[in-house]
């Protein structure tokens, strides 16, 4: 019996599944853009950038065909300090994604999205004369990693974490923003992203839903449960404030449990009756009958 759900590009992944062709985009820009700074500090007349850039009219009036080939492997020249910044931070980014996105799905199938979008890019650029570059493809690496890996966090600037899901509903974000001013092409690569990985789509949406499911269960049956920890002085419960911790105190004489905020601060008590005073209190119950 057929499955249904194939993939229609699965018979491709066995064609690119030994090289990641992912990273070797990564590092095509890092250094042709660091190539380009240093050339441009030192005054020296050459740019990658403008050697391999995408020029639809020269490749069909002069044959430079290279240009195709260098879709992947540029970045645009940094033009001030925050260019350089940013450049840096997208990178880190991109390689994070990469990661997680090819340790999900296999470098074969991130190899297919990638050849597909540099072929789909291409094929825009002749078709509308612009000039084209990856970044559509970035975005949509990092849509692509948020949505199968939702938990997984990145630190920006290494502090600020942000989880794979926030990360992924940015990339997407982005993507049907720039496609809104004109940037077809970035509606092209969502297409084709969702194309490729309606699966992870309809297991992402099909996810969320049974989780749904089950916390409005759990909710009902915490509903429905009693109270297993009080604290002895404010009366809280873990159902006042779930993430409170409650201890008992093991100064206080007897089971008495505290909150996080009174564990330090109360004063200990017993519940537990001393041996002499049950003694002194049966001789006076016996004095007492004794004078009746």
């Amino acid at each position: 019996m057929k499955n249904r759900n194939r993939s229609p590009f699965k018979g491709l992944k066995n064609e690119f599944g030994r090289l990641s062709l992912l990273h070797l985009s990564l590092y095509g820009m890092i250094i042709t853009f660091t190539s380009d700074f240093i050339f441009n500090l030192f005054k020296v007349p050459f740019s990658f950038f403008q050697l391999f850039y995408f020029n639809p009219g020269r490749i069909i009036k002069l044959g430079e065909v290279w240009r195709i080939l260098g879709i992947p492997f540029l970045s645009r020249p940094a033009g001030d300090f925050f260019s350089i910044i940013w450049f840096g931070f997208s990178m880190l980014i991109y390689y994070f994604v990469i990661r997680t996105l090819e340790a999900r799905v296999g470098m074969s199938r991130a190899n297919v999205f990638m050849v597909l979008s540099w072929i789909a890019l291409a094929g825009y650029g002749f078709v509308s004369g612009n000039f084209v570059d990856f970044y559509p493809v970035i975005l949509g690496i990092t849509a692509l990693a948020g949505l199968y890996n939702p938990e997984f966090t990145i630190y920006f600037y290494f502090l600020i974490p942000v989880k794979g899901k926030i990360l992924g509903l940015i990339g997407i974000g982005l993507m049907i923003w720039n496609g809104i001013q004109g940037g077809y092409e970035y509606f092209l690569i969502l297409a084709l992203l969702l194309l490729l990985n309606y699966e992870a789509v309809q297991e992402y949406f099909h996810t969320r839903k049974r989780k749904g499911e089950y916390t409005k269960k759990i909710k009902k049956v915490q509903a429905k449960t009693k109270t297993i920890h009080r604290c002895e002085v404010c009366g809280r419960t873990e159902k006042d404030v779930p993430d409170m911790m409650f201890r008992y105190c093991s100064k206080c004489d007897g089971n008495f449990e505290y909150c996080e905020d009174h564990i330090n601060n109360h004063e200990h008590r017993s519940n537990i009756i001393p041996f002499e005073s049950k003694v002194n209190n049966k001789e006076g119950n016996n004095d007492f009958s004794d004078k009746n």
